[in-house]
């Protein structure tokens, strides 16, 4: 598996658009992690409604376990996050460092300056 999605390309190749593409993915990144809290909140929350509604040791039980999964999606969630922000973070440093050498292309036209 590799460790950069961005690997197969050469960083000579980036240009605006791929530029543009890797602001994406960081914004879907973001987007993802809100999504892994979303998810956090909900299984919580069922699981404390749970515990708080029904008394029987059963349900307590359930109510834990859902408690539990939160916590085991939060850690995964935040997990992901961090690791594709490194893999983000390295390939566009990467493109920044080439293109200081002139071995890459502008990540903007000139007309842009």
């Amino acid at each position: 598996m590799k460790r950069n999605p961005y690997e197969r390309f050469a960083s000579s190749d980036f240009i605006l658009r791929d530029q543009l593409a890797v602001d994406r993915t960081i914004l879907a990144n973001e987007r993802t992690l809100l999504a892994y809290i979303r998810t956090v909140l909900a299984l919580v929350l069922a699981g404390a409604t749970v515990i708080r509604l029904f008394e029987d040791a059963a349900a307590n039980v359930g109510g834990w376990v859902l408690i539990g999964c939160g916590a085991l999606v939060a850690g995964i969630g935040l997990w992901r996050t961090y690791r594709m922000n490194q893999t983000i973070t390295a390939a566009t440093r990467e493109i920044e460092i080439e293109q200081q050498r002139g071995d890459a292309p502008p990540s903007r036209p000139p007309s842009w300056d």
